[in-house]
């Protein structure tokens, strides 16, 4: 009886200390059905994210996934005879399958999200510098006309305007149709970390671009050296730039400070080879032109997957 006392008593005690605790961690702590819900789905993705030992689909990996679905679309629309870009068919087709994977087996859907994680990083990360050959070659293009100038002022400048009032309006269209409004605090929460490299990661492109325009002055001919150097210094450029305040980026972009190491290292791979600056230029991006691709060449390749 004597024992039954003592944990009745006791009992009591940690049922007052529950009750009287802080109101606001007891209401936290308590489960709710949305958080029950996504801790259903959280639960599985963190062990997903965790283990790498499940099938790893790198970012490399992932993104000749990609090359390969733009491949095979590519081919089969050059059979059929159609003129429509394969990437945007195969964004389309990727976006209404993850959604029918999503209603028939969503921890699979899941699945493959956490895996092309690493792929969407990597994507949007250099995203900007796949633009970057278009303006390395400017250079070589003849200068336009002043009415054709303000023609593409005009595009540009009424392009963004519709660009903005079109995302905005189906952002909010989806939103009403999914039950989810934004509001200004799930908006910050969705913006993304701006990508500041470390030295370490800008040490290989600028080792690679003196290593390989080295190479090019011991074997001037060979095509990998002039390649791979105009390359390193393209991605060097873009992500020094990366490393500026906002208020010199503001100026200076990374995307022209890209393009301006790129024409530079042009330049130097020029002199060191003998043949000159405009003829190493013509071959940063030849658009399938010539047998061997070129730098460029490289970068544009990624803008399908992007």
């Amino acid at each position: 009886v004597g024992v039954s006392g003592i944990h009745r008593r006791a009992a009591r005690r940690t049922f007052r200390v529950r009750v009287s605790g802080p109101r606001a961690a007891a209401d936290s702590s308590a489960p709710r059905p949305a958080d029950s819900a996504s801790a259903e789905i959280v639960g599985p993705l963190k062990n997903v994210a965790s283990s790498d030992s499940l099938s790893p689909l790198g970012s490399a990996q992932g993104v000749g996934v990609l090359l390969l679905i733009e491949w095979a679309l590519k081919l089969a629309f050059k059979r059929c005879g159609w003129r429509f870009p394969p990437a945007l068919a195969g964004m389309i087709g990727i976006f209404f399958g993850m959604l029918l994977l999503r209603r028939l087996a969503p921890r699979k859907a899941d699945f493959v999200m956490v895996k092309f994680e690493k792929t969407n990083n990597f994507l949007g990360k250099w995203l900007a510098v796949m633009f970057c050959p278009i303006l390395v070659t400017v250079p070589l293009s003849a200068a336009p006309p002043v009415a054709d100038v303000r023609k593409l002022a005009i595009v540009t400048v009424a392009g963004l305007l519709i660009s903005l009032v079109s995302t905005a309006f189906f952002s909010l269209l989806l939103g009403k149709a999914s039950g989810q409004e934004l509001d200004e605090k799930s908006i910050s929460q969705t913006k993304p970390t701006p990508w500041k490299p470390t030295v370490r990661d800008c040490l290989p492109f600028a080792v690679g671009w003196i290593a390989f325009t080295g190479l090019s002055a011991v074997f001037p001919q060979a095509h990998a050296p002039v390649v791979l150097g105009s390359l390193s210094a393209t991605l060097l450029g873009f992500s020094a730039a990366q490393r500026f305040p906002k208020r010199v980026k503001a100026v200076a972009h990374p995307l022209i400070i890209a393009a301006l190491s790129a024409g530079a290292a042009i330049a130097m791979l020029g002199t060191a080879t003998g043949r000159g600056w405009k003829t190493l230029l013509a071959g940063y991006l030849t658009r399938g032109k010539a047998p061997l691709p070129g730098a460029g060449d490289l970068l544009a390749a990624l803008l399908g997957p992007a």
